[in-house]
C-alpha cells in the first residue's frame, strides 16, 4: 500500500467503527490525504466496491468535496449503485464537479427507480447545463411521485426563464396541491404581463388563492 492508500484505509475504517463520525473529522482527514500530494481519487475509488453501503455513500460525497474532475468517470459509475443513497451522494458530487459529460449519465438518472435520486439528478443537471437543463427535467412534470413533480416546479421556478411559463402553467393543473403552489410560485418569478392572466386564474382556486393574490398585488405594486 502507498501512503496515500494507508490514509484513506484509515479514514474508511474510522467510519466503519464510527458511524456518528462527523464531516468535520472526514475534511480533516480528506486535507491531510491532499497534503500528500499522492493519487487520492484512486485510492478513494477502490472504496466504492465496499460492501458495506455507507462506505460507499460517504466516499461518494467525498470524491466530490475533493473537486478533483478525474473523479468523474467514478462518480458517473456509481450511479448505477444498487444503493439509493450512494447514487443520490454521487449526483450530488458530479454537481460539486460540474461537468457536462456527466450529463447523459444524469439524464439516464432521471429515470431512477428512487425519488430522491431522480430529484438530486434533475436539481445536478440545472446546475451543469441552467437553462439548457429544462429541456431534461420537464418529463418528470408527470412523474408518478408528487414530491418530484414540486421538486421540478421549484427548479423551473428558479431558472426566471421565461421558456418555463408553459410547463409552470400546465402544472398549475397538477392533482397536488404542493405542487400547484409551487407553479404558481414559479410563474411570480417571472415578467407580470407574460403571467398576469394565469396568476389571476389561479385565484378561483381555494388552494392558491391567497398565494396567487398575494403575487399579484406584489407585481402590480412594483409597476406603479
Amino acid at each position: 500500500m502507498t501512503e496515500v492508500e494507508t490514509e484513506v484505509a484509515r479514514l474508511v475504517q474510522f467510519f466503519r467503527e464510527d458511524r456518528s463520525a462527523p464531516f468535520e473529522e472526514s475534511l480533516n482527514a480528506e486535507a491531510r490525504i491532499r497534503e500528500m500530494g499522492g493519487p487520492v481519487v484512486q485510492a478513494l475509488a477502490l472504496h466504492l466496491a465496499d460492501g458495506d453501503r455507507g462506505i460507499r455513500a460517504r466516499v461518494a460525497t467525498l470524491l466530490g468535496l475533493l473537486g478533483d474532475r478525474t473523479a468523474l468517470p467514478v462518480l458517473i459509475a456509481a450511479l448505477t449503485d444498487n444503493n439509493a443513497g450512494v447514487r443520490m451522494n454521487a449526483c450530488d458530487s458530479l454537481r460539486r464537479l460540474r461537468d457536462v459529460r456527466a450529463v447523459p449519465a444524469l439524464v439516464r438518472a432521471l429515470q431512477d427507480p428512487n425519488d430522491a435520486v431522480r430529484k438530486n439528478a434533475a436539481t445536478t443537471l440545472v446546475s451543469i447545463k441552467r437553462a439548457k437543463a429544462i429541456a431534461f427535467i420537464v418529463p418528470l412534470l408527470k412523474d408518478e411521485d408528487a414530491r418530484v413533480r414540486e421538486h421540478v416546479c421549484w427548479l423551473l421556478g428558479e431558472r426566471r426563464h421565461i421558456s418555463t411559463l408553459p410547463f409552470l402553467a400546465e402544472a398549475m393543473q397538477d392533482e397536488n396541491v404542493d405542487v400547484r403552489q409551487k407553479a404558481v410560485a414559479g410563474l411570480g418569478n417571472l415578467p407580470l404581463d407574460l403571467v398576469e392572466h394565469h396568476l389571476t386564474r389561479a385565484c378561483d382556486d381555494p388552494d392558491l388563492s391567497f398565494l396567487a393574490g398575494a403575487i399579484l398585488r406584489y407585481q402590480r405594486g412594483r409597476k406603479q
